[in-house]
């Protein structure tokens, strides 16, 4: 062990090629972390939504859009934040249920990441992050 050669700035080569790999990962898992974030306040504001629409019957869709928005805290100072737009109304079978979709589209911040999203899924950068909601209203049961 004490004939080995010590090369000068043999740490620091290794360190460069080692580094861009772990800046890389590291700012992907906060991503990561971001996203999941994301989609969770997304479900819950549409699940809230739609719970308070089948409690207060004869909202109109604005009010319930206000709703959802309103529980869509963490979407709001986003630099693309959940709109009135993104929140539909799917259609659905029974006259008793009210359904509430929303699409957030999750910009990632890694350099990277942003790069391969345009080449996979076209110009726009992102992933929609889609979460729907469907509830009986409240009161009618057969």
């Amino acid at each position: 062990m004490k004939n080995q050669k010590h090369y000068p700035g043999q740490s620091l080569i290794e360190f460069v090629l080692v580094f861009p790999i772990l800046f890389f990962l590291i700012t992907g898992f906060l991503d990561l972390g971001r996203a999941v974030f994301y989609y969770s306040s997304l479900s819950n504001a549409v699940r809230e939504g739609t719970r308070y629409t089948i409690v207060h019957k004869g909202l109109d869709e604005d009010a319930i859009k206000n709703k959802v928005l309103e529980y869509a805290f963490a979407l709001k100072d986003t630099p693309n934040p959940l709109v009135a737009d993104d929140i539909i109304f799917p259609p659905v079978d029974d006259p008793n249920t009210i359904s509430i979709q929303a699409t957030y589209t999750f910009k990632p911040i890694t350099p990277g990441l942003t790069k391969l999203f345009v080449q996979l899924f076209g110009n726009e950068p992102g992933i929609d992050l889609v979460a729907q909601s469907t509830m009986r209203i409240s009161g009618v049961y057969r």
